[in-house]
């Protein structure tokens, strides 16, 4: 929860420091790089929501939404993004996240029958069965959450180097250490093994 706050305090410091300022120009690219990222903050407090509520499923899907709006503001920004096609995770910025989206599809579409049961099945004596109320999971909302944590982290590097291509500005310091202190906590917890996602 740390690192997430200290995620989303680095994204606001570093929209505040854009917020109001004209481009010289703007092409397709920024422009759609602009929304992309106004739709990934747009949604932060859904994810973490559905997350930290136990709905492990539906947050998978807004992880997954998140990671294709990061693969699609690369796209743009490598300028090899094609209009109606859904952006490739393989490549550039996410492609260390392939076996993560395998794992969000599993949490996502209920694939596997096990997991079906662990995140929706409850035993407490002789009484067992489907609950409708979410039950909390230790393993799923520390995987599903850091995730999203890692994933907040991977846009702020973005609309780093999105206001350093656009504005021609120095590194927003206080946007970096608080950038680096959520990473730390990362890295503590196990979730980032060692990696520096700036």
């Amino acid at each position: 929860m740390d690192a997430h706050l200290l995620s989303v305090t680095a994204v606001a410091v570093l929209v505040n420091s854009m917020a109001g300022r004209k481009f010289d120009a703007i092409s397709t690219d920024r422009d759609s790089i602009l929304s992309l990222s106004a739709s990934f903050i747009q949604g932060i407090d859904l994810c973490e929501t559905s997350i930290s509520e136990g709905l492990y499923s539906q947050g998978a899907n807004l992880l997954k939404q998140e990671l294709e709006t990061i693969a699609a503001i690369d796209e743009h920004e490598r300028g090899v993004r094609r209009d109606g096609k859904t952006p490739n995770i393989g490549r550039g910025v996410t492609s260390s996240y392939g076996g993560v989206y395998g794992d969000l599809n599993g949490f996502a579409h209920m694939a596997k029958t096990t997991l079906n049961k662990i995140l929706h099945y409850s035993e407490e004596g002789d009484l067992r069965g489907a609950s409708i109320v979410p039950l909390y999971n230790s393993e799923a909302a520390k995987f599903l959450y850091g995730i999203h944590v890692s994933l907040i982290l991977l846009h702020c590097r973005q609309m780093m180097m999105f206001r350093a291509a656009v504005f021609n500005d120095p590194p927003h310091d206080k946007a970096i250490a608080i950038f680096y202190e959520a990473t730390k906590i990362l890295q503590r917890a196990g979730v980032l093994q060692g990696e520096v996602l700036l």
